[in-house]
């Protein structure tokens, strides 16, 4: 039978204990990226933004920001790992935000409205609808008015930032939401939900 001295037997619990600690981050490391990767894709989609390639970029550049700050968190900083992995959610969601304001002022931004109102055109026909729109978007208000004309009422609100447009149909009493507001929070609140902020033992 083996005998242990007290350095012997500190320095073989040291071992386990960052053997263990080196498992836990990298499958941590491995969920943080997954689920990062793919919410941005889905963001991407939902908004149909076509050439934002500097949003994959930004991934990247969190991924290698937070590297080693991960993989130095061990085994009993359970708190300090949580804390960490939802400054990186505010940190991509606030960077995501800064990219599609940028995204209104391209050419871009006006060929999906086009898109966007065509379709609606197509659905509704002839009826009569509101629209209400942000506070400064000009491009957005044009594209309604050439698709519209006079069948159709502008209303600007503070409570859409991002641009896109509400479309209420009084005839049928139905709200069209096409806000890129909505289509983030959307993404937000699923991923707040499912991002599984916790530590599995």
């Amino acid at each position: 039978m083996a005998y242990y001295n007290e350095d012997q037997l500190k320095r073989y619990f040291e071992k386990a204990i960052q053997r263990e600690s080196d498992k836990q981050v990298e499958k941590l490391r491995k969920e943080i990226n997954g689920i990062y990767s793919r919410e941005i894709k889905k963001v991407k989609e939902d908004l149909a933004i076509k050439k934002q390639v500097q949003l994959s970029k930004a991934i990247r550049d969190v991924q290698v920001d937070y590297q080693d700050k991960i993989n130095k968190i061990g085994v009993g900083y359970d708190e300090k790992l949580i804390k960490k992995r939802t400054e990186m959610t505010n940190y991509v969601f606030n960077h995501v935000e800064k990219k599609l304001v940028d995204f209104i002022l391209k050419p871009e931004y006006e060929e999906l409205m086009v898109s966007k109102t065509k379709e609606l055109k197509t659905s509704i026909g002839d009826k009569k609808v509101s629209f209400k729109i942000g506070l400064e978007d000009i491009k957005l208000e044009k594209i309604i008015q050439k698709e519209f004309g006079l069948k159709s009422t502008i209303e600007r609100t503070e409570d859409i930032h991002l641009g896109g447009f509400q479309a209420l149909l009084f005839d049928d009493e139905i709200e069209i939401d096409e806000t890129i507001d909505t289509k983030l929070n959307e993404r937000k609140q699923w991923f707040y939900m499912n991002s599984k902020l916790f530590i599995r033992h």
